[in-house]
């Protein structure tokens, strides 16, 4: 991914360097520089001039050392960083050249400095207003989602139930059979064991069931096709489907806090 910032790769060409003047034939400035003065179009150097002009170039080290420091934080804003760089370098130069000029070298340092220190502020303040509005986005969507889960699971079961309801009507004898076998295993040792069943199902069963000897069948219509209710000395069993579908839809709502 190409980086928004001034790397240590780049930071040489974004480091502007102290301006220095041609040295001026000291003939020819002696007889031209006291009516520049007198216009105010020249100024004779000094030492002053020269370290406020070192201060300045530190400053401005420092705010290209900024960008660095907060790329981390907005990589996701990689193209309007990118933009904004490639358009505020011309224009920098183009300012620091004509207030150099125009103005003096010192007052185009500041302007161009001061420039530079607002459009970074601006650019701070529009990159933080996005990030708080794709933080807001994030947590809708991650609300969204969990509201999606409970929608799909309910919606699941029900295609789920729909599936069993067809099954049941093609084999609902082999379907009661499982579920006794399921049942009768934890009570196999027991002596008195009643099996109720649908009027349907409950000839597959006594036949098919293993321990058939050991059982009391009785039909009863009441007792939904597919499902079997089992009471024992060791306890009662509800193995009809709607109760054991129940039980499923349950369990798998309170898994998703629901």
């Amino acid at each position: 991914m190409n980086s928004n910032f001034i790397t240590e790769t780049d930071h040489q060409k974004h480091t502007i360097k102290k301006y220095e003047f041609r040295s001026m034939d000291k003939k020819l400035e002696a007889e031209i520089a006291p009516a520049m003065e007198e216009s105010g179009i020249y100024t004779p150097p000094s030492e002053g001039n020269s370290e406020n002009f070192a201060i300045l170039q530190e400053l401005l080290k420092e705010v290209l050392s900024e960008n660095s420091q907060i790329k981390t934080q907005l990589q996701s804003l990689q193209a309007q960083i990118q933009a904004f760089e490639q358009n505020q370098q011309g224009q920098i130069q183009e300012e620091i050249k004509k207030n150099a000029y125009e103005q003096g070298l010192l007052d185009g340092e500041n302007r161009a400095k001061e420039s530079m220190q607002s459009e970074l502020d601006n650019q701070k303040q529009s990159l933080a207003y996005a990030l708080n509005n794709i933080q807001e986005v994030i947590t809708q969507t991650q609300e969204r989602i969990k509201a999606l889960e409970g929608e799909l699971s309910s919606i699941a079961l029900d295609l789920a139930k729909e599936v069993i309801i067809k099954e049941v009507q093609e084999e609902s004898h082999k379907i009661a059979y499982h579920i006794a076998q399921e049942l009768l295993e934890p009570i196999s040792q027991s002596s008195q064991i009643t099996l109720k069943a649908n009027p349907i199902d409950l000839p597959y069963l006594q036949e098919k069931l293993p321990q058939a000897d050991k059982i009391h069948f009785e039909p009863d219509p009441l007792v939904s096709r597919g499902g079997v209710i089992i009471s024992s000395a060791l306890g009662n069993f509800d193995g009809t489907i709607l109760s054991r579908y129940k039980n499923l839809k349950r369990s798998i709502l309170e898994d998703k806090g629901l």
